[in-house]
C-alpha cells in the first residue's frame, strides 16, 4: 500500500479558472431591414374552365384570345339548327295536346249536363273523366319537354360568367364538342394575385411578416402595396423554393394574367438597431442573448431579439450593443456571466 502510495504523481492543477480561449469579432450596425427582389408573374385569381351543357358541332368563337369581354357577352356558339327544329315540334305538339285537352274538357261537360235526364250512362262520364285526365297529362308532360328543348337551344350559346378575360380556345370552329367538353378557359381579371417562389432564407427572416410590393415593369415603374394570402407547405421538388401567393387589391387597369411582375419584400423591423453576427453566437438557454466582452477580458450577456436569418448570419435587434462591441461568435451556449476568457480576434464579415 505504501509503493502504490508513493507511486502515485502529484495532483492535478485545476484548470476550471484558467481563461477559456474564445472568438470574438466587432459587431457593426446593419441597415434597419434588407431589400430583397423577386421575379414573379400575373395570374388570375378566379380562372375556370367553361363548357357547352348540350352536344353538337361548334358554328363560332366570336372572341379572340385574350380579349375582354363583359359579363353575359357570347364566347361560343354550337350550330343550333338540330335544338331550333326540337323546339319547333314540341311547340307543335303541345298545341296539338292542348286543343285535345280543350276538346276531352266539352265532351266531359256535355256528357255533365246530358246526365241531368235519362238516358245518360256513370261509365260514359268515368270514360270522359279519364280522357280528360289523359288529355292533361300530356298537355303538362309536352310543356316539361318543351321547356327542357328551350334551354338545351340557350345552351347552345356559351357566354362569359362575368367581366374577365378569353384566355384560351381550347376547341375551334367546325369541331364537334361533347357536353361538358371543356371549350374555352375565362379568367376574371378584376381580381388578380402574384405568384413567387420564395428561397427558404426568406421564410426564417422576417421578410414575410414586413412590406410585400408588387412592380409591373409592362406598365410603369409604380410600387402596388400586396399581402401574403397562401403560401406552400411543401418546397418545389425541382428548385427546393417555396410558392407563394400575393394579392393585389388595387391592380392597374391595364394588368393582365401572365404578365411579368417583380416582387420586393421590406422584412419587419423592430425600431431597434439590427447587427448581423454568426449563428455561434447566440445564446438560447434562457432568453435569447449575446455574449460581450468588457475591457478586463470578462464576458457580460447583452439580451438580443432574434428577427432571422440573412444569408448564414443571424439578423439581431438590440439597443444594448453599441457599433465596435466585441462579441464571442463560438460556443456561446458554454459560456457563463463573468467568466474571464482569452479573445482570438475574427474580423467581421457580412
Amino acid at each position: 500500500m505504501l509503493l502504490l502510495a508513493g507511486c502515485e504523481g502529484p495532483p492535478e492543477a485545476d484548470h476550471a479558472d484558467l481563461p477559456r480561449p474564445v472568438y470574438v469579432e466587432p459587431v457593426r450596425m446593419e441597415p434597419a431591414h434588407e431589400q430583397v427582389t423577386l421575379p414573379g408573374q400575373l395570374r388570375a385569381r378566379d380562372e375556370s374552365t367553361l363548357s357547352f351543357r348540350v352536344s353538337g358541332p361548334v358554328a363560332a368563337l366570336p372572341v379572340a384570345e385574350g380579349e375582354r369581354v363583359a359579363s353575359g357577352t357570347v364566347l361560343a356558339r354550337m350550330d343550333p339548327r338540330d335544338y331550333h327544329r326540337r323546339v319547333n315540334g314540341l311547340q307543335a305538339a303541345l298545341s296539338e295536346a292542348q286543343a285535345a285537352r280543350e276538346l276531352a274538357a266539352t265532351e266531359l261537360r256535355r256528357l255533365q249536363r246530358a246526365a241531368e235526364g235519362p238516358g245518360v250512362a256513370e261509365l260514359r262520364l268515368d270514360q270522359a273523366r279519364a280522357a280528360l285526365a289523359q288529355a292533361t297529362a300530356r298537355v303538362e308532360r309536352t310543356r316539361e319537354e318543351l321547356e327542357g328543348a328551350r334551354d338545351a337551344l340557350a345552351d347552345t350559346r356559351l357566354v362569359a360568367p362575368a367581366d374577365g378575360v378569353l384566355a384560351r380556345r381550347l376547341v375551334e370552329p367546325g369541331e364537334m364538342a361533347q357536353a361538358g367538353q371543356p371549350v374555352v378557359v375565362f379568367q376574371d381579371v378584376d381580381r388578380l394575385d402574384v405568384t413567387v417562389d420564395l428561397p427558404e432564407r426568406l421564410l426564417l427572416g422576417g421578410a414575410l411578416t414586413g412590406m410585400l410590393q408588387v412592380r409591373l415593369p409592362a406598365i410603369d415603374d409604380s410600387w402596388h402595396r400586396a399581402r401574403l394570402v397562401h403560401r406552400a407547405g411543401t418546397p418545389s421538388p425541382g428548385t427546393g423554393t417555396w410558392r407563394a401567393r400575393l394579392r393585389l387589391d388595387e391592380p392597374p387597369a391595364e394588368a393582365r394574367p401572365g404578365m411579368r411582375a417583380q416582387v420586393r419584400l421590406l422584412p419587419e423591423t423592430h425600431g431597434e438597431p439590427t447587427w448581423l453576427l454568426p449563428m455561434g453566437a447566440l445564446d438560447d438557454r434562457e432568453q435569447p442573448r449575446v455574449w460581450r466582452l468588457g475591457d478586463d477580458d470578462t464576458l457580460e450577456p447583452v439580451p438580443v431579439t432574434v428577427l432571422g436569418l440573412q444569408g448564414n448570419r443571424l439578423r439581431l435587434a438590440s439597443d444594448e450593443l453599441a457599433a465596435g462591441d466585441r462579441v464571442v461568435t463560438v460556443g456561446a451556449v458554454l459560456l457563463r456571466d463573468g467568466q474571464r476568457v482569452t479573445p482570438l480576434e475574427v474580423e467581421a464579415s457580412r
